[in-house]
């Protein structure tokens, strides 16, 4: 005898049909989730990289003459036009043309997942279709429709497949990446001017060459969860300063060498440097310890800049959980003008945000060493 509740099943199509459904989809094997796509620029050129996650770190995988040869690099990422990031040489195989990054910045978030598995192999053959993958200029996500022209033991040759509007490869794609059935297949390493073809690393031997590099690579003095070595405290640099994490930024360094996470490191000689469309940028900072302090001094240094990218002001926010932020102050220059200084009563803050101010919209503006007490 059939139970009341199985019956009232068994007549019920659409009941059954939305269960069919729903035991598929439970029982079908989970899609891998694409590594996401960052755009790279360094002092030379601009390209794409991966964002991958290992051993603990954000890194981003490229190809190495993206870099043009320099050790830093910014990284903007697609899914938030906020979140940017700082890319720093932490291996290389020269051989394969691959570069990693160690990343800092807002970017991390967007960091939280280990190796993603290839593409299945029997879903890369000739003259099968596939999609690019990449962040264009202003950030957002891009995808171009590829032909898959030849596939090789450690590469696949691609183009980009006919139809109007469809722009043809160029170099800017290179470190874009190929997706099969929705899943990684290949890192673009280069293009062919003559034929407009490129050349893609299959993804299953990137892997091997990440875990490689980023197992041996030394994960630097005192590293943060930024990616970025901290300086010990020197005579110069408060004690809050010199323990304290850059977690995001507003506006990407005019070099990728004036990279914002310089105001914690103690080094006279590095600036954080940008041309601010608006006139303003932000730059966040954690104190040390990680817990709430009352602060009393914020200075910043400008004894290296021309005066003329000198800040024409510097406001001092303050937050304990990083949401709510009120003003404590504004930054004023010292009697020679070699830093930027404020003293107010004592105000409770976990975080601390610099609004520097620029002398017009677009105009280069640079600070130096944080100091806080």
């Amino acid at each position: 005898m059939i139970r009341p509740a199985l019956r009232w099943r068994v007549r019920d199509a659409a009941t059954r049909l939305a269960l069919s459904i729903a035991f598929a989809a439970a029982c079908a094997p989970a899609r891998a989730e694409t590594p996401p796509v960052v755009r790279v620029t360094s002092n030379l050129f601009e390209g794409q990289g991966l964002l991958m996650t290992r051993l603990g770190r954000c890194i981003a995988v490229l190809p190495a003459h993206v870099l043009g040869g320099q050790a830093v690099a910014s990284l903007t990422g697609a899914e938030d036009r906020d979140a940017l990031g700082d890319g720093r040489l932490i291996g290389l195989d020269a051989r394969l043309d691959i570069a990693l990054l160690e990343v800092s910045g807002a970017l991390t978030r967007h960091c939280g997942h280990d190796f993603v598995a290839p593409v299945d192999p029997s879903q890369l053959h000739a003259s099968g279709t596939a999609v690019l993958k990449f962040v264009p200029p202003g950030g957002s996500n891009g995808g171009l429709p590829l032909v898959v022209l030849d596939v090789g033991p450690d590469t696949l040759e691609v183009r980009s497949a006919p139809g109007a509007g469809v722009p043809e490869l160029a170099e800017g794609y290179s470190g874009s990446l190929v997706v099969v059935d929705e899943q990684p297949a290949a890192m673009l390493l280069s293009v062919n001017r003559d034929n407009g073809n490129g050349r893609a690393l299959r993804y299953e031997r990137i892997l091997p060459v990440v875990r490689a590099l980023i197992d041996v690579a030394p994960a630097g003095r005192g590293l943060t969860a930024t990616g970025r070595g901290v300086a010990p405290a020197g005579p110069n640099l408060a004690a809050a300063a010199a323990g304290a994490r850059v977690l995001r930024w507003s506006v990407t360094p005019l070099r990728p060498e004036a990279s914002a996470t310089h105001l914690v490191e103690g080094d006279p000689e590095l600036l954080w440097t940008v041309a601010p469309p608006k006139g303003v940028a932000d730059v966040d900072v954690e104190l040390a310890g990680g817990g709430v302090k009352a602060l009393t001094h914020v200075a910043c240094s400008l004894a290296r800049i021309e005066p003329g990218h000198q800040p024409v002001a510097i406001d001092v926010l303050v937050s304990v959980d990083g949401e709510t932020w009120s003003l404590a102050g504004s930054l004023l220059p010292n009697a020679d003008g070699t830093s930027a200084e404020a003293d107010f009563a004592p105000r409770r803050a976990r975080f601390l945000r610099l609004r520097v101010r620029s002398r017009t919209d677009g105009a280069e503006v640079s600070i130096g060493t944080l100091f806080v007490r």
